[in-house]
């Protein structure tokens, strides 16, 4: 009894030996705190949320990302999108998710973290989840402390999010009437879904009834706007991976950059 004690505790030393020279003992209470720090600002991040406190998150995004001039408005038409949803809560739960760390002498120099609202389910059973990517610090470039992303997805696709894809811009300088015009896209797919003629259709006719539905969409906004809220060179047919088949979708983007995606597969 008493060796096996003596071997527990030569294997304790070994190990605080090796946390000491990966870290460095005289810097682990600034990376306990730095882990603690990056916790309680999930905790905020998920608090906020959960109120629906637009403003409070998008004061918690980083500076860099305020720099878009749409963000404030992808977030008001992301959470307006959550609530549209008319999702189950019952079985959510919360995971944190560990990205990329680095360290300098003992310290974090860079902490990218985040963490994802999981099991969230539509009346067909379709799983939802709400994701979240956070730069806590990034020393070489402060200006890219905060949140950098929140994404509504299905299984492992991004259906809507507060980030862009430059090269898919298409605006010039402003977009007039932005808020309402993408919402009005959102609305109309999500009522397209619920009609008994893309409920009774297949997978393949339903990808048809979406792009047909977002081209006239688009033909609307020309006639009204002079240019379309939707980029209609962007839409194209893909699939999504559940884990255990291959569902169709439409992936598109609007004006700015950011993408939707519409998937058409129903659980009966």
């Amino acid at each position: 009894m008493m060796c096996r004690i003596i071997k527990m505790i030569r294997l304790l030393l070994i190990t605080i030996t090796l946390v000491c020279a990966v870290v460095g003992c005289k810097n682990y209470k600034t990376v306990q705190s730095a882990v603690k720090m990056n916790y309680n600002i999930k905790n905020n991040i998920q608090e906020l949320f959960e109120k629906e406190d637009i403003d409070g998150l998008y004061y918690l995004f980083s500076i860099r990302n305020k720099e878009d001039p749409y963000l404030l408005y992808r977030l008001r038409i992301l959470m307006n999108y959550w609530n549209s949803l008319n999702l189950d809560s019952s079985h959510s739960k919360r995971r944190d998710e560990s990205k990329s760390k680095s360290f300098e002498d003992g310290e974090f120099s860079f902490f990218e973290d985040g963490f994802v609202l999981d099991d969230y389910y539509d009346i067909n059973g379709n799983r939802y989840r709400v994701s979240f990517d956070i730069y806590t610090i990034d020393k070489n470039n402060t200006n890219q402390e905060g949140v950098n992303d929140i994404s509504i997805c299905y299984v492992n696709t991004a259906i809507f999010s507060t980030s862009i894809y430059e090269k898919e811009c298409t605006y010039v300088d402003t977009i007039d009437n932005y808020t309402e015009r993408v919402t009005s896209v959102i609305n109309g797919l999500s009522e397209l879904r619920n009609k008994d003629k893309y409920i009774y259709s297949d997978d393949s006719n339903r990808v048809l009834i979406v792009r047909q539905f977002l081209q006239e969409k688009a033909n609307e906004d020309y006639t009204k706007y002079g240019y379309s809220i939707i980029n209609t060179d962007s839409i194209e047919d893909t699939e999504i991976y559940d884990g255990y088949n291959f569902y169709p979708g439409v992936l598109f983007y609007f004006a700015d950059g950011s993408r939707f995606f519409v998937f058409v597969h129903n659980n009966p």
